[in-house]
């Protein structure tokens, strides 16, 4: 029973710190320079990897949709990746530093794709009910 409360506050710890900094470097950094009224906010925000991703693979059109939501989404989403693989990895399944590694990464390419697959269905479909 202690391990398991042990992994959940790993998760939560993870989860947190991984949610905070993504706040503090890409959130704040947007809706800062979002409010300086420039050109810069929406450059840098076409820039992030993930909205490449969601743009390319599922179609969604960014400039109609709410991108401090998107933002925020995809916060959670990274958030609770990255804090579901250091959970697994953290239960010892495998002994040895290189086994866990290797199932790190099994685990955390089929969550991303999961991730993003929900993420990109929903705003798809937000997208469609604005139309």
């Amino acid at each position: 029973m202690d391990t398991v409360v042990e992994k959940l506050i790993l998760f939560l710890v993870v989860f947190t710190v991984i949610y905070l900094g993504y706040y503090i470097l890409v959130i704040r950094k947007y809706n800062k320079s979002n409010n300086d009224k420039t050109k810069k906010g929406k450059k840098q925000l076409s820039d992030r990897v993930e909205i490449q991703f969601l743009v390319k693979k599922y179609k969604i059109d960014i400039k109609n949709i709410d991108v401090n939501q998107l933002l925020w989404d995809i916060s959670f989403t990274n958030s609770f990746i990255m804090a579901t693989t250091v959970v697994v990895i953290g239960l010892e399944i495998i002994d040895g530093y290189i086994w866990q590694l290797l199932l790190g990464i099994v685990v955390l390419v089929p969550l991303i794709l999961l991730g993003y697959f929900i993420l990109g269905k929903k705003y798809k479909n937000k997208e469609k009910r604005g139309k």
